[in-house]
């Protein structure tokens, strides 16, 4: 075979190798369609049982994540700094761990988590999926307005300037109580 026709092949199955990749990258990465915000009750770190709904009225920001899992612990400080500031203005961050309570307690002491973390675990999983990302890839996050709505959902962590941007619009959203009890 000729040197030309033979690096033609190759560049040809490259292509293709970096389509068929690109392909897959964007079904892997693309959250699917959740049809309704549901309520859940999960376990914080005190033992407590937290339901979605305590913070109805508020816009709320619910980070799945898991401790093993290097993109969800970089995006930890910032979800922290957006929670410390802008929690009087109505939004709250909810981190679900789709890990063990012992690794999330040990983790959230190191770093000093100052929202509210539920361990999710198994439940944790299932709930993702309802909210949709039945795949289970981390850090996975839903953003709910103050009426209880789907507003934005991300697969991977959130660079500092999107996640601002979309806060920011629901900072100046009116609160309301269409949250699901």
């Amino acid at each position: 075979m000729p040197a030309i026709v033979r690096n033609l092949v190759i560049v040809l199955a490259a292509l293709a190798a970096l389509a068929a990749g690109y392909a897959t990258s964007q079904w892997w990465r693309a959250p699917e369609a959740a049809t309704e915000v549901v309520d859940f009750a999960l376990t914080d770190l005190q033992g407590k049982q937290r339901w979605l709904s305590e913070w109805q009225g508020k816009s709320v920001v619910l980070n799945f994540w898991a401790t093993w899992c290097t993109p969800c612990k970089e995006e930890i400080p910032l979800l922290m700094e957006v929670h410390k500031r802008l929690q009087k203005e109505g939004i709250q961050v909810v981190g679900i761990a789709i890990d063990t309570e012992e690794a999330v307690a040990a983790y959230a002491k190191q770093m000093r988590i100052n929202y509210p973390l539920l361990v999710g675990d198994e439940a944790g999983l299932s709930l993702m999926s309802r909210y949709g990302n039945p795949r289970g890839a981390l850090p996975y996050t839903v953003v709910l307005g103050p009426d209880g709505s789907i507003q934005a959902k991300k697969l991977g962590a959130y660079k500092k300037e999107e996640l601002e941007s979309l806060v920011s619009t629901l900072v100046k959203s009116p609160p309301a109580t269409n949250m699901p009890r």
